[in-house]
């Protein structure tokens, strides 16, 4: 996907303006790691055959959160940066 809408540049631009470490914070960790780490509770609750140690898998699932954050953002930081270049080439109308 190399294409925003208008309302989807708004957006990027408002993130961006809040920062990489909120965005890291909020949507990879909060949004991603700790739901994954609630996952793997609830089946191990379910499943008494998991050995699961909440010690070890819950830092795993934090740090994946945040790698997943930062993975985000680079990602939403090219598309927009190829759609700002999609615009520039663009002839006036």
């Amino acid at each position: 996907m190399t294409h925003m809408t208008p309302k989807q540049i708004k957006r990027y631009i408002k993130t961006r303006k809040q920062g990489f470490i909120r965005f890291v914070l909020v949507s990879g960790v909060l949004s991603w790691g700790v739901p994954m780490a609630a996952v793997h509770l609830l089946a191990n609750a379910f499943f008494d055959n998991l050995n699961y140690n909440w010690k070890i898998m819950l830092p795993t699932w934090l740090i994946s959160g945040a790698i997943f954050g930062a993975l985000m953002w680079a990602v939403q930081r090219k598309i927009y940066n190829l759609q700002m270049a999609k615009q520039d080439e663009l002839p006036p109308q």
